[in-house]
């Protein structure tokens, strides 16, 4: 609740207190998207497009509740291409001597093969169950 509040302070700074949703455009929506992927956060760090996507669905809930109510007719969202980011949410990580020796303390006798053909090979599990033993 806190995080839509922070939003919603943001949204209205960006838009201004007086203006109407129903004068906010598509172009307007676009623009405001752009702001903030150039601008920094508060911890002058550069904006992730993750918390770009965060603002601007919890501004297109505002229109989508706007029209619900019956308070705009059209929302400003629905006329161009989607204004959500593609999100990189790939994570590299590889465990630790001390992380792998625990894993493989907490399996039981049948699954430390399994595990320990999973860690050394970058294997799934779906793959490692796949294969045809000798």
């Amino acid at each position: 609740m806190i995080i839509k509040k922070y939003h919603i302070e943001h949204i209205r700074n960006h838009f201004g207190e007086q203006t109407l949703l129903s004068n906010i455009r598509f172009v307007d929506l676009e623009t405001y998207r752009n702001h903030l992927k150039d601008s920094l956060t508060v911890n002058k760090t550069i904006r992730k497009d993750a918390s770009v996507n965060r603002t601007m669905s919890c501004l297109r809930h505002i229109f989508s509740k706007a029209v619900e109510w019956e308070m705009i007719e059209q929302n400003p969202f629905d006329k161009g291409k989607s204004l959500i980011l593609k999100e990189n949410n790939m994570r590299m990580r590889f465990l630790t001597e001390d992380e792998i020796k625990s894993l493989l303390d907490a399996c039981n006798d049948p699954l430390v093969p399994i595990v320990d053909c999973a860690v050394n090979t970058g294997m799934r599990k779906g793959e490692i169950l796949g294969l045809k033993w000798d």
